[in-house]
This record gives structure tokens, C-alpha cells and sequence, in this order.
């Protein structure tokens, strides 16, 4: 059972998540790897790129039109994890909110590139991280948008969530594949999203245990 987040944020498991890195390397991470929480979380991402595929291009078999680069996946969820153990330590204990999270996953995706579409003719031959990472930041953010839509509807009453427009999506993805953007470039783009859609980082809850699963 994967632990709480109380559990994994306290000081002695960030301590022994760091050694296990230390340790372990990227070795580690392999195809039969058997932690259930890295499981959980390569479970998660491939939750989303399902979704992402039924969105785009449901027609692609897996070992036929694209392949999972598992190693270079496992390497996203432990540079991801790594991160937030720097920020518990080295920033007042605190947990990395929902928008850092995929701030860092769509990071480390652009840069590990673990998905490969091989159909020709498939819209996501091209560059087919670089819009899954796109496609991962818009769900959260729009998830974060309808949780807070759903517990304040108040404050969010006429207000419908904003998508990108196709000219702005181009944009991104271009930049995203050929600009050198750093970790907090991409943190940034995340967290200035989130506020135009009028969700942002002061709209989060403040307690970790009132934090979307996402």
C-alpha cells in the first residue's frame, strides 16, 4: 500500500528516499520493478497518455504505431520525486502543489521523451511528447478549475474554463520542442496558465491534506 502523504514528507523518509537514489540509481528502475508507489505513479502518467491518445489518435496500437520507453518513464516519476524531497528540505517542508507537480512531469517528459509514435501519418508522429506534456498541464489545471468551480460556485459562477487557442497551442508545442526551457521556466508557464484561467497558485488550498489528487 502506498504510504500517506504524511508519511513520505516526513524528514526521516525524505532522508531515505534521497539514499535510495543514492544507492540504487537508475538501474533500479527497470521493467520489473515491483515499489507499488512507482507503479502507482507510472500508472498515473499512463492513465493520462491514454487519454490523451482516445483525444488524438485512438487508432495507434501499442508495439505497432508507438512504443513506452518504461525506463526513460520511471526515470520521469524518480526526477519528478527527487525534486519534491528538495523542495521539503530546502524550502520549509513544503509539499510541491498540483501545478509544480506537472511542471515537472511535463519537463522531464520534453526531456526524457519516453513516447514514440512511428505511424507516418499520425498527428502525433512529430512530436508527440511535447503535446502530451501540453495535454497533461491543460487536465490539471482544468481539473483544478472544476474542483474549485464545483466547491465555490460563487466565485465561479458564468465562468467557463479557457483553452488554449489552436495558434497558442502551435506556439507552445514549438517552443517546448526547440526553446531551451529550464525547469523554472516551465514551473512558470504552468503557474501563469493556471492564473489566466483564473486558478491560480493563491486558489490552491493551503493545507496538504485538502491538496487534489490528480
Amino acid at each position: 500500500m502506498r504510504k500517506s502523504r504524511n508519511d513520505r514528507k516526513s524528514p526521516q523518509a525524505i532522508r531515505d528516499r534521497i539514499n535510495r537514489y543514492q544507492q540504487m540509481g537508475l538501474g533500479h528502475y527497470n521493467a520489473n520493478n515491483n515499489d507499488v508507489w512507482l507503479i502507482q505513479e507510472l500508472d498515473k502518467l499512463q492513465k493520462y497518455w491514454k487519454a490523451f491518445l482516445d483525444m488524438h489518435d485512438p487508432s495507434l496500437v501499442e508495439g505497432t504505431d508507438y512504443f513506452v520507453n518504461r525506463r526513460n518513464l520511471c526515470e520521469v516519476v524518480q526526477r519528478v520525486d527527487k525534486r519534491a524531497a528538495y523542495y521539503y528540505v530546502f524550502h520549509k517542508n513544503i509539499e510541491i502543489c498540483e501545478y509544480k507537480w506537472v511542471g515537472l512531469c511535463a519537463y522531464w517528459v520534453n526531456t526524457l521523451k519516453p513516447f514514440m509514435v512511428v505511424k507516418e501519418d499520425s498527428v502525433l508522429y512529430s512530436c508527440p511528447n511535447e503535446m502530451f506534456s501540453l495535454f497533461l498541464i491543460i487536465s490539471v489545471v482544468r481539473r483544478i478549475f472544476e474542483k474549485l468551480k464545483e466547491k465555490s460556485p460563487e466565485k465561479f459562477e458564468g465562468k467557463v474554463f479557457s483553452y488554449l487557442s489552436g495558434a497558442e497551442i502551435k506556439d507552445t508545442i514549438y517552443s517546448f520542442k526547440y526553446c531551451d526551457l529550464s525547469r523554472e521556466s516551465m514551473l512558470l508557464f504552468v503557474e501563469m496558465f493556471a492564473r489566466s484561467c483564473g486558478v491560480g497558485m493563491d486558489m490552491l488550498p493551503p493545507d496538504d491534506k485538502d491538496r487534489y489528487e490528480v
